[in-house]
């Protein structure tokens, strides 16, 4: 049976980019301290709801006879997402504090700029610390804009407010779209902690489905790591494979070298530049077994003279899912794509093909 990978890309890129650029409307709503006693009111501008710069927020202490207490406002922004708690503080005498963090929304233009909030710090309505997206990025070619937008978190990590009263502590957590792991004192505002990622990024990550070349390929891809990445490690590119079980839990991994370090290397330059080709729209049948299907890799080394080409095998004959992933890059692995099969006993598998770092 033909399956028509490469068409269900393109069909999924086309229908992304009609959607990608409608902005959600602006709402009112309410983040909650631990307990519920004292909440924070996000309301947009009732007279233009997309105005991100004419939101009111509110803090408000809910009394004993049920009443709503007005403690501190703030004007002049909006955000759709802001978190919030209550702190006591000192010795003598005991004072209790309201503090706010507020995300950046879904900024307009292409780029990180000084101008676009990243995350800001309030205590008690007061402006503690600010960064703009420009402060929080440290690899731009990470950021991936579409028509007119761009984001700037890793939305696999949600960010999250932590309230360590036994220590004293609040901390707020959150991962930028380039890796960076943060951690913020929410009290003052200052990073307490930062963590760049294992593997910091590419400097081109180009993907074409269907390239104008002679024999393209079902999944085509031009990569250049940045210069310090490239000499900071051995790299290889390996197939993963795992089970998926019937509750759909992931099984041990049994991992295949697809193209060697000895292969990976860098160019004139200093950075590791390559062509990668994958799969063909009728995988071949039997590979290193009955019932196994295999797709073709083809490395070629820019710059380099090194090419190499292998076999991904697939230890299912019905292809469910082959999904190109885009420039996930974690824990020293750069992902390219995903293949989901079943074989004829109704087994799934899942095998990744990934850049990885020794």
């Amino acid at each position: 049976m033909r399956t028509f990978y490469g068409c269900l890309i393109i069909i999924t890129i086309l229908l992304s980019n009609v959607f990608a650029d409608d902005e959600q409307s602006q709402y009112s709503y309410i983040t909650t301290s631990v307990g519920g006693r004292y909440f924070f009111l996000m309301k947009p501008d009732p007279n233009d709801l997309y105005n991100r710069e004419n939101g009111t927020g509110i803090c408000y202490e809910v009394t004993g006879n049920g009443e709503f207490k007005e403690l501190w406002r703030t004007e002049g922004w909006y955000s759709f997402r802001t978190f919030f708690a209550s702190f006591v503080e000192g010795e003598r005498p005991k004072r209790l504090h309201h503090y706010l963090v507020r995300l950046g929304n879904w900024h307009r233009g292409s780029k990180p700029s000084a101008d676009h909030v990243g995350v800001a710090f309030y205590k008690d309505g007061k402006l503690l610390k600010s960064y703009s997206t420009i402060d929080l990025i440290r690899n731009m070619s990470a950021v991936h804009p579409s028509v007119s937008h761009y984001e700037y978190l890793d939305n696999r990590y949600q960010p999250a407010l932590e309230c360590q009263y036994e220590k004293g502590n609040l901390i707020f957590k959150l991962v930028t779209i380039d890796g960076v792991h943060y951690q913020f004192d929410v009290k003052t505002g200052q990073i307490a902690e930062s963590a760049e990622p294992n593997f910091s990024g590419t400097v081109r990550y180009e993907f074409n489905p269907n390239p104008q070349e002679i024999s393209p390929k079902m999944y085509n891809w031009e990569i250049m790591l940045n210069e310090a990445d490239s000499k900071n490690g051995n790299y290889e590119i390996v197939q993963i494979t795992q089970p998926i079980k019937k509750d759909l839990t992931i099984g041990q991994a049994t991992t295949k070298t697809l193209i060697d370090n000895g292969t990976i290397v860098p160019d004139k330059d200093g950075k590791i530049h390559f062509n990668l080709y994958i799969g063909d729209k009728e995988p071949a049948q039997n590979i290193n077994g009955i019932g196994n299907i295999g797709q073709p890799i083809i490395f070629s080394g820019i710059g380099t003279g090194k090419g190499a080409s292998n076999w991904i095998v697939l230890p299912g004959s019905n292809i469910y899912d082959a999904t190109a992933i885009e420039a996930q890059i974690s824990e020293r692995k750069l992902s390219l794509i995903r293949f989901i099969v079943t074989n004829n006993d109704n087994e799934m598998f899942q095998t990744n093909v990934m850049l990885q770092r020794k």
